[in-house]
């Protein structure tokens, strides 16, 4: 008969480590290209508070007459700040729950761990999306650099209701209105100097829309639908009737359909597109510290050794802001 397995602390302690690293370096690639199109992920920090600083438009060319003086023009800077905050979190087990363990569930839990250490980046995307308040998160939602939330209704970017509207979600054909009234926002989008924001390049590039996953089929309807609903039409032959025709998805036919994402952390019918191309991203995070990870075993741990509990901790630093967000436009639906 065989005998109970025994496993070493050291030994057990390094699998779990291993355990906890695979899955996070797994799953961090998963959420880095998920969140690609609609956040800048991990940029080098070097410091506890990283100030960043961008130019308002620069002045357009201007007709010079001879005999005149050139005209001069002028924009200026604006400098906003970011800070890096830590995040950790450890696993701990009695050493004799380690040497007895027939069901690896000290390995699901260090899988587990990993996980949740890579989804840092999105949990805090969606904080700042919705400007929610979680205490494991950010102290509190980060304003844009203009002095107001990531969405906001009021004048900005040359449009008198800003980068949000309302929003409906009750059949295709209405999302793939609102749909093009985005567009339409963003090519309406002016600079500081008065000219479009965006190169039309950037608009008919990628697009990435989030959604909520109660509303799945709606959107699939939207986006996904060959044919859709289009104008009553009444037809005399060889009996009078009102039919439905069939009209071909615009949205397909222009070559202007998103990337769209479902999700369970969006629970109030809204949702948001993202100009994929932009070289500035709404959102950003910063790297000051990468995981990092430590183990107290009976081998290094005086706690270990006094009460037989051996651990692994993981850390991080990190911090996260919000640049311009004029590549992002939401619409706002009641639950």
């Amino acid at each position: 008969m065989a005998g109970q397995p025994i496993l070493a602390g050291s030994a057990f302690s390094a699998g779990i480590l291993a355990q906890a690293n695979g899955t996070y370096r797994r799953m961090y690639q998963t959420v880095t290209n998920r969140l690609s199109g609609c956040m800048q992920i991990d940029i080098p920090s070097t410091r506890r508070q990283e100030i960043f600083h961008y130019f308002e438009s620069a002045p357009y060319l201007a007709r010079w007459p001879i005999g005149t003086g050139m005209e001069a023009g002028s924009f200026k800077g604006v400098r906003y700040t970011a800070l890096n905050h830590r995040w950790a979190k450890n696993i701990e087990w009695n050493f004799d729950d380690a040497q007895d363990d027939q069901t690896n569930s000290l390995l699901t839990q260090a899988r587990q761990i990993g996980t949740n250490a890579a989804m840092l980046d999105e949990r805090v995307f969606f904080q700042i999306l919705l400007g929610g308040s979680d205490a494991d998160l950010l102290p509190s939602v980060p304003n844009a650099p203009d002095g107001v939330a990531i969405y906001n209704d009021a004048s900005r970017f040359g449009l008198a209701d800003g980068n949000t509207a309302a929003g409906e979600v009750d059949s295709g054909n209405i999302i793939r209105s609102k749909y093009w009234s985005a567009l339409s926002a963003f090519k309406r989008m002016q600079d500081t100097q008065g000219q479009p924001l965006h190169d039309e390049t950037v608009i008919d590039g990628p697009k990435l829309l989030i959604y909520d996953a109660t509303d799945e089929l709606a959107f699939q309807e939207a986006f996904i639908q060959n044919q859709v609903a289009g104008v009553a039409v009444t037809n005399t032959q060889p009996v009078p009737a009102t039919e439905i025709a069939g009209v071909s998805n615009v949205v397909q036919d222009a070559n202007q359909v998103p990337t769209i994402w479902s999700t369970q952390r969006i629970s109030d019918n809204s949702y948001y597109v993202f100009l994929e191309s932009s070289l500035i991203k709404p959102v950003f995070s910063m790297l000051r510290e990468p995981l990092r990870e430590q183990i107290a075993t009976f081998d290094n741990s005086d706690v270990a050794r006094d009460k037989g509990i051996e651990s692994v901790r993981f850390w991080l630093r990190k911090g996260f802001g919000v640049n311009l967000p004029y590549s992002t436009f939401r619409f706002e639906t009641p639950a």
